[in-house]
């Protein structure tokens, strides 16, 4: 079936790009948590901000296109994703924290920023390392602003 010539009424509807732009926004302003990124250096500028936490775990150590599980292992692979507006160029090195009240774990969370990806339209995604409690000791987190 051939698609309907474009008039002046359809033109004003949203195209596949802005559909997908608007629920990427949505769907960030849905699930993200108030954090604080504190960039890498000597007298860093925390940055109030907003990302989102995904949490995969990924299997390594075996031959892949094998079933022989011989050593095979599963590890936590953490990403956070930053709204560009918001941290234009969060930087490897630097940290997020996110308080306690909005972890849903019952405990603070902070993390280290590793390989930043680059930017996928409005989004930057950083690969992370959780921190343990004894790193967090003496870390910024959003209240303290």
């Amino acid at each position: 079936m051939p698609l309907a010539p474009t008039t002046a009424a359809s033109s004003k509807t949203m195209g596949l790009r802005e559909i997908k732009a608007k629920a990427r926004a949505d769907l960030h302003r849905e699930m993200r948590v108030r954090a604080l990124y504190v960039p890498p250096g000597l007298d860093p500028e925390p940055i109030p901000c907003y990302v989102r936490v995904h949490t995969k775990f990924t299997q390594l150590g075996d031959q892949k296109g094998t079933s022989l599980n011989s050593a095979e292992t599963e590890e936590k692979v953490p990403v956070l994703i930053f709204w560009g507006t918001e941290v234009p160029e969060p930087k490897r090195a630097g940290y997020v924290t996110i308080s306690e009240a909005d972890t849903g774990t019952g405990r603070p969370e902070a993390y280290r920023l590793g390989v930043i990806l680059p930017p996928d339209g409005a989004t930057i995604t950083a690969r992370v390392a959780e921190m343990s409690e004894s790193q967090m000791t003496g870390l910024l987190f959003p209240e303290d602003l």
